[in-house]
């Protein structure tokens, strides 16, 4: 069976490296604060697209793709919640942004627990 999903994501993947390299490039130039969180955004988007990716391209174990997907996750809260700190900084709202670091990993670690106390893996599918 051919694993669509995880080429789908995989090329978002490359997608989401490319866009990477094009932000690091211009991190380097300009040095810009607001830049760096952007890229530190896509830095997560792109793990989350090679972890997704990568399990349903190596195996069909059941088991690993859905420990991998659970593990992705967070990668995808925190990359989101990188976009949110980008105007906090505009804003000069650095208290703010300082306590919503900190709840975005209160989020993060009470999801990875909430996650593994749930977690079923899921059953192989043949076609």
């Amino acid at each position: 069976m051919i694993p669509i999903v995880s080429i789908s994501n995989f090329i978002s993947f490359l997608v989401s490296l490319f866009i990477l390299v094009r932000l690091y490039s211009a991190y380097k130039r300009t040095h810009n604060v607001q830049t760096s969180y952007f890229l530190e955004s896509f830095i997560l988007v792109t793990l989350f697209f090679l972890v997704i990716a990568v399990p349903g391209l190596i195996t069909t174990d059941a088991f690993a793709i859905t420990l991998t997907n659970s593990l992705s996750l967070p990668l995808a809260i925190a990359a989101s919640s990188f976009f949110v700190i980008i105007p906090l900084s505009l804003l000069g709202k650095n208290k703010i942004k300082i306590i919503y670091i900190f709840l975005l990993a209160v989020v993060i670690i009470i999801t990875l627990v909430l996650r593994f106390i749930s977690f079923i893996p899921l059953e192989k599918v043949e076609a």
